[in-house]
């Protein structure tokens, strides 16, 4: 993906208080507010540029539309988080991305045996 990575160093801030709303959102079960905060991860990459997060951002956006049934949708934007991850610019946010595109999205596009 050629996006640029943002310059704001607030960013990184952006990205921690992101993270941490998700991790609430999931918790409490608040699927409506994570994928809000999911929107603003990916608006944020769209308009300030790549973040520590982003690759995560992509992966959840996939796991939400999975949810929903839109699988085809769902496996392109966790096969982006996963490129992105694999380029390793977010720390251990990627290793997290990387787990949950097997753990969330790869099954819904093929079989077990596979």
């Amino acid at each position: 993906l050629n996006l640029p990575f943002a310059k704001d160093k607030r960013m990184a801030y952006a990205s921690e208080f992101l993270l941490r709303l998700e991790e609430i959102f999931v918790s409490w079960g608040m699927e409506e507010h994570l994928a809000l905060s999911m929107l603003i991860g990916t608006e944020l990459t769209m308009t300030k540029g790549r973040f520590g997060m982003t690759a995560m951002a992509f992966q959840a956006w996939g796991f939400i539309l999975a949810s929903e049934g839109s699988f085809a949708e769902a496996h392109r934007f966790g096969k982006l988080g996963l490129k992105m991850a694999s380029e390793r610019r977010g720390g251990s946010l990627d290793d997290r991305t990387i787990l949950l595109f097997y753990l969330w999205i790869y099954h819904w596009r093929l079989p077990y045996a596979e």
